[in-house]
């Protein structure tokens, strides 16, 4: 025979101060007195089961928004974002993941090894060719104007008499709309040159040994290949607009993560911010990571100019500089051959900077 429950005492005497706490223990203690073992199981049931329940309706962490950089002295706002806590201060997770070239960034986010990478709108129409991911260009960050050269060895004064000479450029890159650009404005084409295949990391040696007579570069590499003696004889000034550098976006990341894209380009906003109120702090930042003197960083900065969250929306009119900026890196890329024929989708100008100005979500 199972033995009598004792009355629970009355509702208000467990809210009733002290004298209703005795009595509830009092209560308690008959009850476990009564019940014996199989109170203390079902009472660990009770916990195990409201704790099961907790932990699954936690929400799982995410994980790290994963962006590729590579050296090139736009993407310095990146290094400053993390380094400056810019990043957490806006309630996102960033992982930056260093490459040694624009291509390499580019192979990381095909083979899914980043979510976003900085490039320029070569790399962004090259990952648009047949089966590849879409691709959003979220926010402009820069454009070349003067970063970007041409170097050639010292017995060849101008681009003209590159004419049947060997230049080297990294195929996938931005390398070859400069030699491009270069030679367009003396007449000539890529067909009047030897283009000779090469990675980043290899060109100094190239031009060292005369493997090459010319080479497309930006700092910091330009640096130490203008340490042989080589002398820029064209630089994206001569053609503003066309080498703009933008952050560019799977389209499932930005799905499913958008107002966590939207805090990343928060984050870059404060990192100009600083680095325009801070230049003497922002640029030591930037030779310690780039391992440039001051004066090299100085004269890095000279050649591009960096766009703001309230530069984007000018930037993605219908006609703005991105628009024709892009068409024009299409027309080099067919005109030069590499693409022969033009991607089944373009690059989609999302610049997210725009939209949230128009929203007022931007004073």
């Amino acid at each position: 025979m199972t033995p009598a429950i004792p009355p629970i005492p009355p509702h208000e005497s467990l809210l009733a101060g002290s004298a209703g706490t005795a009595e509830t223990r009092s209560w308690w203690r008959a009850f476990c007195c009564s019940q014996g073992w199989s109170c203390l199981i079902w009472l660990g049931v009770l916990v195990l089961a409201t704790t099961g329940f907790a932990l699954g309706c936690r929400p799982s962490k995410l994980p790290p928004l994963r962006i590729a950089t590579n050296p090139w002295i736009g993407y310095s706002v990146f290094e400053v974002a993390e380094t400056q806590g810019f990043f957490a201060a806006e309630g996102v997770e960033v992982h930056l993941v260093d490459q040694l070239s624009m291509s390499d960034s580019r192979r990381a986010f095909e083979q899914d090894q980043v979510d976003a990478f900085g490039c320029t709108l070569v790399e962004a129409l090259l990952t648009q060719r047949p089966g590849r991911k879409e691709l959003n260009l979220i926010y402009a960050i820069d454009t070349s104007h003067g970063a970007d050269v041409l170097l050639a060895a010292a017995d060849i004064p101008s681009v003209a008499d590159l004419k049947g000479r060997r230049v080297g450029y990294e195929p996938g890159s931005s390398d070859i709309l400069v030699i491009c650009l270069a030679l367009r404005r003396q007449g000539l084409s890529l067909k009047d040159v030897t283009l000779v295949p090469m990675n980043q990391m290899s060109m100094r040696e190239a031009a060292a040994s005369r493997m090459i007579d010319a080479v497309p570069s930006f700092p910091p590499a330009c640096h130490a290949i203008s340490e042989l003696g080589w002398k820029v004889i064209f630089d994206s000034s001569q053609s503003p607009g066309m080498i703009l550098d933008v952050l560019a976006v799977g389209a499932t990341s930005l799905e499913q993560r958008r107002d966590d894209w939207i805090k990343v380009i928060h984050a870059l906003d404060r990192a100009l911010d600083y680095h325009r109120q801070r230049p003497v702090a922002a640029q030591a930042l930037i030779a310690q990571t780039l391992q440039l003197t001051g004066k090299e960083v100085a004269e890095s900065e000279a050649g591009i100019l960096r766009y703001g969250l309230a530069d984007q929306r000018r930037l993605a009119s219908t006609n703005s500089l991105l628009a024709q900026a892009l068409d024009r890196n299409l027309s080099a890329l067919m005109e030069s051959g590499v693409l022969t024929n033009k991607p089944p989708q373009l690059p989609r100008v999302n610049l997210l900077g725009a939209t949230l100005l128009q929203e007022g979500s931007v004073p």
